[in-house]
């Protein structure tokens, strides 16, 4: 997953919503692992937020070079917000940091790093499509397609036509390639 050239370019010029789109997108991110670290989640709140203003001030100077430069460029900002501001406020505990490890070359970290960011933006991309289906609709995507039961069978299950259950689920996957159009890159 990759964040879109175009979200990225409204927040560069700073368009009505942008930011709050992007900040609402990767702020859980942030959280979720200052929250996986022992030290720097005795700061939370106040590293979340000094991440997202870092994120925010430098944003404009941010240049996709290539394919999950975005991606890589948060992390580096995340890791160095955090390392900064813990060797400030917690110095004798930074070592004991996971964010200490980030800062070495070919840390295991990095690889969890992008499986997380790819679960976060899908589960962003599903949370932000779920409201505009009924239950029988979201139900039939379920079972089709986290659950891998067959068409056909869910069809029996929840006792509707397989036509039904291929415009349902077709229905779902094509605004989640809206949406996802509108924040990611692929």
């Amino acid at each position: 997953m990759q964040t879109s050239l175009s979200l990225l370019a409204q927040v560069q010029a700073q368009e009505n919503d942008a930011w709050s789109r992007l900040y609402t997108l990767y702020e859980p991110l942030i959280r979720h692992w200052i929250l996986r670290d022992p030290i720097a989640r005795l700061e939370a709140e106040d590293l979340v937020q000094d991440v997202m203003l870092s994120v925010q001030t430098h944003v404009m100077l941010f240049e996709h070079k290539r394919e999950g430069s975005f991606r890589k460029w948060l992390r580096v900002i995340t890791v160095n917000r955090i390392a900064q501001f813990l060797r400030k406020r917690r110095p004798q505990q930074v070592a004991e940091s996971i964010f200490e490890l980030f800062a070495h070359p070919d840390n295991p970290l990095e690889e969890e790093w992008n499986k997380e960011y790819d679960r976060h933006v899908i589960r962003k991309l599903l949370e932000m499509v779920r409201p505009e289906f009924g239950e029988k609709t979201w139900r039939i995507f379920e079972m089709t397609e986290f659950e891998g039961i067959p068409s056909g069978e869910a069809a029996r299950q929840l006792q509707v036509t397989p036509g039904t259950v291929y415009m349902a689920r077709n229905r779902i996957l094509s605004r989640l390639r809206e949406i996802g159009d509108q924040i990611l890159e692929y």
